[in-house]
Formats: C-alpha cells, sequence, structure tokens
C-alpha cells in the first residue's frame, strides 16, 4: 500500500509540472488601425445647353406669342451626376402659376421624351413592343402544332406557342377553329411568331393575342380573323395582322347577324389588307381601340355597330367607310393622317359623329365624303398621358396634368424614371425633351394676354421611389 501511494505521488508531480509547460506557448499580435467607412453621394446638375451646368437652370421654356393651334414649342433640359454612386429614379413635378386659372389646362403637352423615349402612355396607335407574355401557361407549344393543342386543350387552358412559322405546310391548309373558352398566345411576340393560316373563333371566351398573322380563306372568305358567328368575352391583341396585299384579304371579318358582347380588337397592327376591320351588319358593339391601320383599301370597312377610338390610320385609300344603314358608333379621339378619309355612305339626313379626332392639320374638311360631322376637332396627335391618365379629361396631355405632389389635393401622380442611367462622375448625361402648344380648339378669348409660370422640380433618389 505504501508503494502504491508513493506511485500516485510521483505521477502528480509529473502532472503539474506539463500544465506549467503548456501555459509557456509563444504568441504575437498586430492590429489593423484607422478603418474608415464612407457614404456616397448624388449630384444632380442641370443645363439648358449640355456644356454650362449648375444647380438650378432658367427658362428652359421661354415662349411668346402663342397663337391657338400654333407650332408647338420644344425645349431640352440636360440632367447628369456628379456625384460617385448611380441613382435609382428620376422623379419630375411642376407647379404652374396660370393668368387666368386655368390657362395650363390649354397649354398641350406634344412631346415628352426622356433619353428619346416617350414618357406619356394611352395615345393612339399600337406599341407592338409592349407586348407581355402570359406567366400561367397551361401547356406550350413548341415543336407540335397549334391545331392540337387546341383540340387536346380543356376550357380555360392558357396554350402558350413558341416562337416559330405555323404556316400551312405545318399547321395544314385550314384556319385554326378556336372553339373552345381558351387563350392562345404567343411567348416571344409577334416578330418571332407567325401563324400563316389564320383564326376562325367559335366561342366565347378567347384570346388570341402575340401573333403575327396572315390570312387564309374560308367559307369564300379571305381574312386573318374571322368571327363565325355572335360571341362574347373575345380579345384580338398585340397582333400584326399582315394581309400579304392579298386581294379581298381581311384582318378582322364579322360575320352578318351575329351578336357580340365585350368584343374587343386592341393594339394591332394591320397592313397591306383590302379591309382592316369589316363589322358587317350586326348586334352589339364591338371596341375597335389603339390599332395601327394602314396600307389598306378601307382600315374599317361596314362599320356599325362599334367604338372606335385612339387608333391611328395612315396612308389608306379609306380610313373608315360608315355602312348605308349603321347605327350605335363612337368615332373619336383618332387620327386620320396622310389625307385619309372618312366617308358616310348613307343617302339620308343621318350623319357620322367624328368628333374630337385629329385629321393632321385644322381643316378636316376634305377628309371627309358625305354626311360626317367632324367638328369640334383635336388640336393635335394623340400621343399619350401623363401616367396614362386624362386627369382634365379633355382628350390631351396638358401641363395641368403635370402637377404631381406639388398639389396633395390632386390625384396626378409625378412622372417616376426608375434606372434613369445617369451613371456617376462622369460626362454622360441625359435629357428631357418637353413641346407645348397652346391648344387650338379648347382655347377661348378668355386665354388671350394670359400665361402660364412654370417651376419644374427634378428630384434624382437613391433607393426606393419616396
Amino acid at each position: 500500500m505504501k508503494k502504491i501511494i508513493i506511485s500516485l505521488a510521483i505521477i502528480g508531480a509529473v502532472a503539474g509540472i506539463t500544465f506549467g509547460i503548456t501555459g509557456a506557448w509563444w504568441t504575437d499580435q498586430g492590429t489593423s488601425t484607422n478603418q474608415s467607412f464612407h457614404s456616397g453621394s448624388l449630384d444632380l446638375r442641370l443645363s439648358n445647353n449640355g456644356t454650362s451646368w449648375g444647380d438650378d437652370v432658367t427658362q428652359t421654356w421661354n415662349v411668346q406669342n402663342m397663337v391657338p393651334g400654333g407650332t408647338s414649342y420644344e425645349s431640352t433640359l440636360y440632367m447628369k451626376n456628379n456625384g460617385s454612386v448611380n441613382a435609382d429614379y428620376l422623379k419630375f413635378t411642376l407647379k404652374n402659376t396660370p393668368n387666368p386659372a386655368g390657362m395650363d389646362k390649354v397649354m398641350r403637352i406634344t412631346k415628352l421624351e426622356y433619353a428619346g423615349k416617350n414618357l406619356l402612355t394611352g395615345g393612339a396607335g399600337a406599341d407592338l413592343s409592349s407586348y407581355v407574355a402570359p406567366t400561367n401557361c397551361t401547356v406550350t407549344v413548341s415543336g407540335t402544332k397549334i391545331r392540337d393543342a387546341i383540340t387536346t386543350a380543356a376550357d380555360n387552358a392558357v396554350i402558350c406557342v413558341a416562337p416559330g412559322n405555323y404556316n400551312a405546310a405545318w399547321e395544314g391548309a385550314e384556319p385554326l377553329v378556336v372553339n373552345k373558352k381558351i387563350t392562345i398566345a404567343s411567348t416571344g411576340g409577334p416578330s418571332v411568331t407567325t401563324v400563316g393560316v389564320g383564326f376562325q373563333i367559335a366561342a366565347d371566351n378567347v384570346t388570341i393575342k402575340g401573333f403575327k398573322v396572315t390570312p387564309s380563306t374560308f367559307l369564300g372568305e379571305t381574312s386573318s380573323f374571322y368571327m363565325n358567328g355572335g360571341f362574347k368575352d373575345v380579345t384580338v391583341a398585340y397582333n400584326d395582322i399582315d394581309g400579304l396585299s392579298m386581294a379581298n384579304a381581311r384582318g378582322v371579318l364579322f360575320v352578318t347577324g351575329g351578336t357580340y358582347t365585350n368584343f374587343s380588337i386592341d393594339h394591332n397592327k394591320m397592313h397591306h389588307l383590302a379591309t382592316g376591320v369589316y363589322t358587317n351588319p350586326h348586334t352589339g358593339v364591338v371596341v375597335i381601340k389603339y390599332n395601327e391601320i394602314y396600307n389598306t383599301v378601307a382600315g374599317i370597312g361596314g362599320l356599325t355597330g362599334a367604338n372606335v377610338q385612339f387608333n391611328k390610320f395612315h396612308n389608306n385609300s379609306e380610313a373608315v367607310g360608315a355602312d348605308n344603314s349603321y347605327a350605335s358608333v363612337t368615332l373619336s379621339n383618332n387620327e386620320f393622317l396622310d389625307g385619309d378619309i372618312v366617308k358616310n355612305y348613307r343617302t339620308d339626313t343621318v350623319s357620322v359623329n367624328a368628333e374630337n379626332n385629329w385629321w393632321g392639320d385644322f381643316d378636316p374638311s376634305d377628309q371627309v365624303v358625305g354626311n360626317v360631322d367632324y367638328s369640334p376637332y383635336a388640336g393635335g396627335p394623340f400621343i399619350g398621358y401623363i401616367n396614362g391618365k386624362d386627369y382634365n379629361s379633355n382628350g390631351f396631355a396638358d401641363l395641368n396634368d403635370f402637377y404631381g405632389i406639388t398639389y396633395p389635393s390632386y390625384n396626378n401622380d409625378p412622372i417616376v424614371i426608375e434606372n434613369p442611367d445617369l451613371l456617376p462622375n462622369s460626362a454622360t448625361y441625359h435629357t428631357l425633351k418637353m413641346g407645348v402648344q397652346l391648344d387650338g380648339p379648347t382655347t377661348g378669348s378668355t386665354f388671350m394676354g394670359g400665361s402660364v409660370g412654370m417651376d419644374m422640380t427634378v428630384i434624382m433618389g437613391q433607393g426606393p421611389v419616396q
């Protein structure tokens, strides 16, 4: 027992020596000093000429002796960022001082562009580049036939069509018969997706959009879209409807005697056709809006039962021909350019109401045939509205629409440009171009000798728009 106790004492002594050695390992240290954190900066600089820059400028727009319907005055505000970080947005607001009151409402905006891009939306005509493909596809046609997808689709399906040329050699010579409640839409838009056999619509709740569509013949009629009966809730939109200069080819053809409810033909381009749209006598009102119709014998023929607004007609032998028994027609806010005419084929005293359209000049009389009421007429083209809203309901964008947040009692929002591409601390700049005209038809003698003072505030911001 004594030997065991001695042995344990020796082990304890050795362990103590070992712990002491462990505590003697070498160490060293260094220090990183003088750390620094600096915020970046935004520095908006303005110029009236692109060479002399400052925090503020004066009289970018300075117009004297304006007359109703006179020449639009255009000027340019230059902007650049002398700061060290990118700007995430620009925001524009106006403060007007009209004398007499309301004069800013007749100051028609004829151009509003940032970096060459139109800031106004909702103008006459069609912009196919704004087409948005669906994201809720039920089935996608790629390397297969659209016709087969229609055959197998259930009601309410969304058939998405990949880019390609779906011509007669591929689909067969007959038009594509859409006899179900479905949507057929391209994924790439009309510039890359062609349907060469046309569509025959034979059901309610049908939408067809995003294609280049050329005509085919059905029941002796050659058309790109044939309405085989009366239907409701149908939309034909964002298509390039090309007649290929075929004799008697029609873009959209309605069967005689049909009943149409909530039927919209919008944002299409129709060209090189005998007729862009031929309505034929029918029941109900068809909406024909925001289309560009050109190079046709008649842009819209047999017009009856239609709401025709915000379309652009040019280079047509006849823009619109009203049926000899036409009824229930709204024909307003359209542009009839290049001398395009509106003709009333009725021989009685019933006139075509074609008020508040732009005729390319201030003498529409040489562009109407028959009994057509064209007065009052618009004082300029319908290039769009600020944020897409006609706040004053006068048919055009004006300086009063441009109030923004300066006057909280108004519900119009300021113009905001996200990602304005103003590079920090660089020589690059972008421009805001605005043209203003004293509107002819709406500027009475009350405003003679008047004026509108205007202050424009430009806010360049980083982060979420405030």
